[in-house]
């Protein structure tokens, strides 16, 4: 848990170790990098962050799928489809507005119902999307798919967590 990341991190800075938390990607974008930043430095301790590159990002490239595109999308969103208990998640509908390219981290347990919802914000179900599994790394797999197959194809495919949506 959470909570125990920051106790066993400020309990060794506190002995006097230096405490180094890798994470894949970059910890500020849905890697917790915040809130472990945030107890360390209530607790007295310095931090320093060195910044990654983030899934959202390296994932698709290396996949082939640029989320940027001026003949396509104009920018990207970088989404959570996995809110905390009580949390609101992503306006779907002004996503789907946005004709922005939609990465969607931790959401393939909600895939089905993320699809649904952007098509009945607007979005054809002709819509390119992707899914790619194991990002960046020898296991990584990319299916390029549409809106409308999205969640057919990756419970065919057995698409497993960790995984990325692309839209």
């Amino acid at each position: 848990p959470q909570s125990f990341i920051h106790r066993l991190m400020i309990a060794e800075a506190r002995r006097g170790e230096t405490v180094v938390r890798i994470k894949g990607g970059d910890p500020f974008v849905f890697g917790r990098g915040g809130e472990e930043a945030d107890a360390l430095r209530a607790a007295g301790i310095s931090v320093v962050v060195i910044p990654g590159i983030t899934a959202g990002i390296a994932v698709p490239g290396a996949a082939g799928i640029p989320v940027t595109d001026r003949r396509h999308a104009p920018g990207v969103a970088l989404v959570t489809g996995h809110s905390r208990e009580g949390g609101c998640g992503p306006d779907w509908a002004a996503l789907a507005r946005s004709g922005l390219t939609i990465v969607v981290y931790m959401g393939l347990a909600r895939c089905a119902e993320l699809a649904l919802e952007l098509q009945a914000a607007g979005l054809p179900g002709t819509t390119p999307a992707a899914l790619i599994e194991q990002g960046c790394t020898p296991a990584m797999r990319a299916h390029r798919t549409t809106l409308a197959q999205l969640a057919g194809d990756a419970v065919h495919l057995g698409f497993a967590a960790p995984a990325l949506i692309v839209v």
